[in-house]
């Protein structure tokens, strides 16, 4: 009998496991009682080996008054037990899964801090929602020294800004912004920044997949759309990115200055609106 339990318990059964099914086994069906009283298993114990046991698939719990336990027979038992490691291992899996796709950005970090020479946080810093691009946007326009660039669609979000930009102008802050002026409200917008002493210009594409702003040619934040609104339905973009690498700055720059140098002078187009 002990090396029969002991065989049991290297399957990874319990002691107490392993001693109430071959005592069910030998005894046939039994109470708690009974159980406890033939195996020396404590009877405040019974229950939750029984209940393991009916987990595992080498018990059946027949209900009662009193309730009686019934060992399935081995072969289907180790079947069933199986059939339970091979769902408790999946389940393992997943969880380790999981947890290693939780950990996956901060190993890629480390592996490309070293192969890269830079820490890749400091590449771009995600902000969570268009409020928070709105937030910083007013947070480094209102630091600017030099110079403030923007790069939009129509400039809807004007009123926001618009007294940030004034302050700026009048601290000889160079402040150019690259617009559409193709209505009546884009072309009032406009106007509204000429008389405040703002450079503007008409960009000449007629939907581009960026907007953003560079400040003192050291600060940028930026937002990429998926593709056009006009063919998706409706805005759909990635979310919003700050940033101070020289690198990515420098890509937008180059960017701005060559849309700026391709734009058209707004006048005619507040005019004719």
């Amino acid at each position: 009998m002990e090396d029969i339990i002991r065989g049991l318990k290297s399957l990874g059964l319990s002691g107490y496991e392993a001693k109430a099914y071959l005592t069910l086994l030998d005894k046939g069906d039994l109470s708690a009682e009974d159980l406890s009283r033939n195996s020396d298993i404590p009877l405040p114990r019974v229950y939750a080996v029984i209940d393991e046991l009916s987990v595992k698939g080498f018990v059946k719990i027949i209900e009662g008054r009193p309730k009686l336990f019934e060992a399935i027979e081995p072969e289907e038992a180790l079947n069933n037990y199986t059939s339970y490691l091979e769902r408790r291992l999946k389940e393992d899996i997943e969880r380790r899964r999981k947890e290693a796709l939780r950990s996956l950005p901060k190993l890629k970090e480390v592996y490309w801090r070293n192969r890269l020479k830079i820490t890749p946080e400091k590449l771009s810093e995600e902000l969570s929602s268009l409020r928070d691009m709105e937030i910083k946007t007013i947070e480094i326009m209102s630091s600017a020294n030099r110079s403030i660039d923007v790069f939009t669609s129509h400039f809807k979000w004007l009123s926001k800004v618009e007294d940030i930009l004034k302050s700026a102008v009048s601290r000889n802050v160079n402040v150019r912004v690259l617009m559409q002026i193709d209505d009546k409200d884009s072309a009032e917008r406009a106007l509204r920044l000429l008389k405040i002493g703002v450079n503007v210009r008409n960009s000449c594409e007629a939907w581009y997949p960026t907007r953003g702003t560079i400040v003192d040619n050291s600060k940028l934040i930026y937002l990429i759309w998926v593709s056009d609104p006009a063919k998706m339905g409706g805005p759909t973009v990635y979310k919003p990115q700050y940033t101070e690498n020289e690198g990515l700055i420098a890509v937008f720059r180059e960017s701005f200055e060559n849309r700026w140098l391709k734009s058209r002078d707004p006048i005619e187009n507040i005019r004719s609106m």
